[in-house]
């Protein structure tokens, strides 16, 4: 299901849903480190509680904003492929964070009000919009965050999210492929009953041991 605004047009996502909470939810915060001239951007989500599917989206431009509802998987599609108002590859990150309530009405509202509040680059930006969705989401949990006003959406992303979970990359690991193909390309002369084992370190933390024979 999808909806796409700009700001001649305001609609209330599933204005049906109540306010109150709906039990243990999560939220997730997408982070695109290219935006805003290297400044950087971020996206939102936040689980419907007591079900899989999340609902998710986005502030890209002073008149572009997205959301939609699916699954994780659809989701991680979401911002990881084109469309919505960016290019595949754009989003590279996102962290996450469990709650014990989800207030998903309050939720819907916020996000309504963040589509029709129009853009201000210093407090009601695509970072601004976020924070006070997952404010409205679960206030115990998340009404401590800093609101976003003048920080870059790169720096508070990396240092402003509290207790979220550590920074998951979901787009292809180019680092990870180079280095794989460098390593396939050695063939060493050895005998057949020996082995070279290589471990790897990448900047991300993954590691990889490779065995060559």
């Amino acid at each position: 299901m999808k909806f796409r605004l700009t700001l001649a047009a305001l609609f209330v996502v599933n204005a049906a849903r109540p306010a109150q909470a709906l039990g243990p939810g999560e939220v997730c915060m997408f982070n695109a480190p290219s935006g805003a001239d290297g400044l950087g951007h971020v996206g939102w989500a936040y689980l419907i509680g007591g079900t899989s599917n999340w609902i998710y989206g986005a502030t890209e431009e002073p008149n572009q904003s997205w959301h939609e509802t699916g699954s994780f998987a659809d989701m991680l599609s979401a911002f990881s492929d084109a469309g919505n108002y960016h290019a595949a590859g754009y989003y590279q990150y996102y962290r996450c964070e469990t709650s014990p309530n989800s207030s998903v009405g309050a939720a819907d509202n916020q996000v309504a009000e963040g589509e029709a509040s129009g853009y201000n680059v210093i407090d009601d930006n695509c970072l601004t919009k976020a924070v006070a969705i997952f404010k409205a989401y679960d206030s115990g949990t998340f009404g401590s965050l800093y609101n976003g006003d003048s920080v870059g959406p790169n720096w508070y992303f990396d240092n402003a999210l509290g207790n979220f979970g550590p920074r998951e990359n979901f787009v292809e690991d180019t680092d990870f492929q180079t280095r794989c193909s460098i390593f396939a390309s050695i063939s060493p002369t050895k005998p057949s009953s020996s082995k070279t084992l290589i471990w790897v370190q990448f900047e991300s933390g993954r590691h990889l041991l490779l065995v060559i024979l």
